[in-house]
Parts: structure tokens; sequence; C-alpha cells
């Protein structure tokens, strides 16, 4: 009886570990169920579908993948820290996400999503999370955020991801609010003014997530 070999278009039942450079795993199937896949669906990057092709059933093997034929160099900006909410608006609400789980998260400038892997998890609150909880109990009139530089060692070619997620909070919030940029050194001065009448200091260390907000007032029930 001739062993079945991997082909185009085979349908594979299979274990698999993903690790990086240090040896840590990122995806393992090891300790759990083993995962279905189509051999030229677009579910495995062509650089790891090129090592399958040809194996015969039931083979052990392990390689190693260069950036470029694998998942790409590594891009900064896709390490985020981002909000439960978030994780929650893209995938389970009910998730209990814990550092190895694998998640969805938008991509920088508007470009789609992309899986990632829960690297750090705490109980720090984030600033995505306080702005949420203070659209439900007040109206805000503006929102101004810290501008960011266009040249230089510190410059962004595009919006910091941190201000989609505000944008997308406050049309969930059902406002027309539009994210109004603020030069660095006058932001700091404003923020410094007596008109400030709350500070909110979170353990949020994403950059440019600095927020001022001018809120209306609410009146009285009767």
């Amino acid at each position: 009886m001739t062993t079945p070999l991997v082909r185009p278009g085979s349908f594979l039942t299979l274990h698999y570990r993903l690790a990086g450079a240090d040896g840590a795993d990122i995806i393992s199937t090891f300790d759990d169920k083993p995962a279905t896949l189509s051999i030229g669906s677009g579910e495995l990057v062509p650089g790891v579908e090129a090592q399958l092709m040809g194996l015969p059933e039931g083979t052990h093997r392990s390689f190693r993948l260069e950036p470029g034929v694998a998942f790409g160099d590594r891009n900064p900006a896709l390490l985020q820290r981002v909000s439960r909410a978030l994780l929650e608006r893209h995938g389970d609400s009910d998730g209990d996400y814990a550092v190895g789980d694998v998640v969805q998260f938008p991509l920088p400038e508007g470009q789609g999503m992309c899986a990632g892997v829960v690297r750090d998890a705490d109980d720090d609150s984030l600033v995505t999370e306080v702005l949420q909880a203070l659209l439900t109990a007040i109206p805000v009139e503006k929102a101004e955020v810290m501008d960011y530089p266009r040249t230089g060692p510190y410059a962004l070619s595009a919006d910091p991801p941190i201000w989609d997620e505000f944008r997308q909070l406050f049309r969930d919030g059902g406002g027309e609010i539009e994210l109004e940029k603020v030069e660095r050194f006058k932001f700091y001065q404003i923020a410094g003014t007596p008109e400030v009448c709350l500070t909110v200091a979170t353990g949020d260390q994403r950059i440019y997530a600095n927020l001022l907000l001018t809120i209306g007032v609410v009146k009285p029930t009767k």
C-alpha cells in the first residue's frame, strides 16, 4: 500500500508548533486537538506549505524559516498594547484572554485585520477603557490629541493605532466627535490650565494615547 503524500489541495489533520527565535512557543496544538487545513487555501503561509509538500503521512519534522519566507521581517508597529474591549469587539465577547492566546487585532493605518499572540496581560486600566466608561456617563463636546512629528527620529507616517480606537469608541457612543490635533507643547500647556478639572492617569503605555476632553452638562431630571 502506497503511503499518501502531501500535495496541492491535500486536506491535512496535523499537530504543529510555531516558536520564535528564543525557542518559546507562539502556537502549539500538541496539548489540544490537532488542526485541520487544506493545502493551497491560504491557511498557511507559502513558506510553511513548501516545507510540507511531498512529506509522507505520519512524518515528524522540524524546520527553520527565515523572516522573508515566514511571516515577514519584524514590524514594531504590530506590537501593540490593546484594550480588552478591542479584543472582545473582534473576537469572543466572553473570552478570558491569557498569555499565549491567538487573537484578532486591527493593523496600523486601517489596513485590515491580523492574527496575533497575547504576550502580556495585566489588570492596569487603559485609556480606552476609561474613555468607554466616561462616554456612558457624560456628554463629550470635543476631543483633542497630542499631534505627532512628521520629520526627525520620532516621526510617524500615519496616525497612531490608538487614535483608531478612540474614533471607534466615539462612533459606538453615537457621537460625531472628530479628533483635533494639538501641537505637543501647546497640549501640555492646555493640560496645565485651571480649566482642566479632572486628570486621569492610567497604566496605558501606548504612544500618543493622551486625550483632552471638553465635556458638556447633563440636565437634572425632574
